[in-house]
């Protein structure tokens, strides 16, 4: 995409951040396969939990293909269906490097997204996996000065939690975070090449 293109399509270019297109379409590509897998990772676990479900593809799009213009829905990206018909539950999968030990980060734009469609964000690691719902969303923006200099998120509104405060939300019930069961666990190591593949653009922000 020339330079002219770009200037006449502002949503790609908010949404790039400061990677280049093909940067962008790398990086989506990418996000779009570990998703799928994190997503079956999940649904293995939930199965082992006496919950099993099938996996309804829910977001905005599930090729992994470059989406230009305005998006069609800012939709979370999968929604749990549950066997014993207990309520469906949408989840939002959001990957950490594996080298990122010391904090997340979440844009503003995501947090209030979810707690719109009362949906969950998954933040999967190799041995485990956090789930946060409403109320962390709620103690999250509260409580932590919202950035807005962090150059691998675009700049955007983002709040970063130390992993000290995700540690005590969870001690207090705010965040769930789980070990993975051992089918999960499996899963997990048999797609590891996939799952934690470090993104170019994230390589070069250590």
């Amino acid at each position: 995409m020339d330079t002219r293109m770009l200037a006449e399509d502002p949503f790609l270019l908010m949404r790039m951040d400061e990677r280049t297109v093909e940067d962008f379409e790398e990086d989506i590509a990418q996000f779009t396969e570990k998703e799928f897998y994190w997503g079956i990772a999940l649904r293995y676990d939930l199965g082992q939990l006496g919950m099993p479900c099938k996996i309804e593809e829910h977001g905005v799009d599930n090729t992994g293909e470059l989406i230009r213009g305005r998006l069609p829905n800012h939709n979370a990206d999968k929604i749990y269906h549950f066997m014993d018909r207990r309520s469906p539950k949408k989840v939002e999968i959001k990957t950490i490097p594996e080298w990122c030990k010391n904090f997340f980060t979440f844009k503003v734009s995501a947090l209030k997204g979810c707690h719109a469609q009362g949906a969950y964000i998954l933040v999967p690691r190799s041995e485990c996996y956090y789930l946060l719902g409403k109320k962390a969303f709620v103690h999250l923006l509260k409580n932590l000065r919202v950035r807005t200099d962090i150059e691998t998120f675009g700049l955007k509104p983002c709040v970063r939690p130390e992993m000290d405060m995700i540690e005590q939300m969870t001690d207090d019930g705010i965040i769930t975070r789980r070990e993975w069961k051992p089918k999960a666990r499996e899963y997990v190591i048999r797609m590891s090449d996939i799952l934690f593949k470090e993104r170019k653009t994230t390589a070069g922000a250590r």
